[in-house]
């Protein structure tokens, strides 16, 4: 995949200026930096949900996408909420709430579910486009600490066994760190690329602690990403 943003603006206000990133299949980007920088804006792009700038996507194929919320449908149940809106058939459905964890769910509804279920229930719908880039965008937002974990583990073994690209949006380095091979930051104003750093197949632990001070350092002392929140 091939992204060129040359420029994105909102009126007067440009956010996003010569922004070039190339993904290759089956790679996992974490794009990082500080909040409200332009990454979902950049992802709203990729995804073809926004076509109003300058510059051009090529080759992101088919897009599976987790949004910040799950957007689940309240009058609608688990079922009806991955098929009326993917088209997928009954069948997947099951094996991918299976996948998920969520084998017993298909007929419950939203607001019966804890908000960490909602998160499977929006990651097994992204998963049956059956996608050549998966977008996850702050997918683990407002999990507390031990559900995030657990979201975490099950989508490192979804991304690892899916053979697709994935662009993870996230301002929390340790979270780039743990499921990417590769972090990509946003900075300035407008927005451009300000650091590419490879990480390369799944770090131990002493490794990951040296990936993050190394990126810390590169992006300066204090918070993981300056100006972040």
């Amino acid at each position: 995949m091939r992204l060129d943003i040359k420029n994105k603006s909102f009126g007067a206000d440009v956010v996003l200026e010569n922004v070039l990133l190339e993904i290759p299949a089956g790679q996992t980007v974490a794009l990082t930096g500080p909040s409200g920088i332009g990454k979902s804006t950049m992802m709203r792009i990729v995804a073809g949900l926004d076509t109003e700038f300058t510059g051009r996507v090529e080759g992101a194929g088919r897009i599976g996408i987790v949004f910040q919320e799950p957007t689940l449908l309240p009058w609608r149940s688990v079922l009806e909420n991955i098929t009326l809106t993917t088209g997928c058939d009954a069948a997947r459905v099951s094996a991918l709430l299976e996948r998920v964890g969520l084998q017993d769910k298909a007929a419950s509804f939203p607001n019966e579910l804890s908000l960490g279920q909602q998160r499977r229930v929006a990651l097994a719908r992204a998963l049956s486009a059956r996608p050549d880039t998966l977008i996850l965008d702050e997918a683990f937002a407002s999990l507390d600490k031990e559900t995030a974990g657990r979201m975490r583990e099950l989508t490192r073994g979804i991304i690892r066994d899916g053979g697709f690209r994935t662009i993870l949006v996230t301002h929390d380095l340790e979270e780039a760190v743990d499921l990417a091979d590769r972090v990509v930051v946003l900075g300035g104003s407008p927005a451009r690329l300000r650091l590419d750093y490879q990480l390369g197949d799944a770090p131990t632990n002493t490794q990951a602690e040296a990936h993050l001070r190394a990126l810390r350092s590169q992006l300066g002392e204090g918070s993981p990403i300056p100006g972040s929140n």
